[in-house]
């Protein structure tokens, strides 16, 4: 395998991995919101 080729394949990781942390930063985010949400509701 050409190392050109090796590089894409490894930028390609790394972008798969960086769309997964994203995803999963999103995740935690839309949680903590509707944790809020909750405590605000049951404050009233």
């Amino acid at each position: 395998m050409p190392s050109w080729q090796r590089l894409q394949l490894q930028l390609q990781l790394q972008l798969q991995l960086q769309l997964q942390l994203q995803l999963q930063l999103q995740l935690q985010l839309q949680l903590q919101l509707q944790l809020q949400l909750q405590l605000q509701l049951n404050q009233h």
